[in-house]
């Protein structure tokens, strides 16, 4: 209630909302700030309230969240080669086949990404990796492969949309949290990444890094604080919500798909 809300805490808050004028699309609610507040409400608003987060290691060594970064940017390097060499988009099982005996090139899609983001643009040789860079270069390397093998014997010829996408969006209407009479607009968006679309059906791709999620029972799961989350399988429905909102694929046929890169079986 307001009386229990400090001035701060309100103005925090108000950054959420959209001005009817200006629609600022710099502030929005993301699948990661929802699978926060779901398990933890004090943690949503020490990060996305106060703005109270970690400080990042600025090292080069590899956590865990640098990881799934460079795997997304290695398999968006793949994916849009591919798509440029074939005809309207579309990457068929021969032209996977010939990328996946072309090691070189591959490992040229993850070094580019290593040199992106873990070493801030510069391009520092292979032979200059350290042990821990050198050993995840080349998991890397072998779960790119994986998925690759996978698209190639299960899912080719598809048409790609494009991967990391950011500009899906919508504005929704809820109710004021303190006046039933009135709503505020908030923006809800998010980066997805995969796109592609075969049989008319739109299918978003969501890559894991980490563990297989047990599958939820129903929908109610998806928004409870368990010790076994369900936050991967919400996660895509949120992209496949935003994505249906889009005018060009209202009407249009969404699916969703979970890769889980440490077996790439688990999709």
């Amino acid at each position: 209630t307001p009386s229990t809300r400090s001035a701060v805490t309100l103005t925090n808050l108000s950054k959420f909302t959209v001005d009817a004028v200006t629609a600022d699309k710099k502030n929005y609610i993301s699948p990661s700030a929802l699978s926060c507040y779901i398990e933890c409400k004090y943690k949503y608003y020490l990060q996305y309230v106060a703005g109270i987060r970690a400080k990042r290691d600025e090292t080069v060594e590899i956590d865990a969240g640098m990881f799934g970064s460079l795997f997304h940017e290695s398999a968006q390097n793949a994916y849009d080669d591919l798509a440029r060499s074939g005809t309207g988009q579309i990457i068929t099982s021969d032209a996977i086949s010939a990328l996946l005996k072309n090691e070189a090139k591959l490992k040229s899609y993850i070094h580019s990404a290593f040199n992106k983001l873990l070493f801030n643009g510069k391009d520092v040789p292979e032979t200059d990796f350290n042990g821990t860079q050198a050993v995840n270069f080349m998991v890397i390397l072998r779960y790119l492969k994986q998925v690759l093998s996978m698209d190639m014997k299960s899912y080719s010829p598809f048409r790609y949309i494009g991967s990391e996408a950011s500009d899906y969006s919508h504005i929704i209407e809820i109710p004021h949290p303190d006046d039933s009479s009135q709503t505020i607009r908030i923006r809800i968006s998010g980066r997805i990444d995969r796109m592609d679309c075969k049989n008319d059906i739109y299918r978003i791709v969501d890559y894991k890094t980490g563990t297989v999620e047990k599958e939820a029972g129903n929908i109610e799961e998806l928004f409870t604080a368990k010790s076994e989350s369900k936050k991967h399988t919400m996660q895509t429905f949120y992209y496949a919500m935003l994505v249906h909102y889009q005018p060009e694929y209202s009407d249009k046929k969404i699916g969703t798909c979970l890769i889980y890169i440490r077996n790439s079986s688990n999709a």
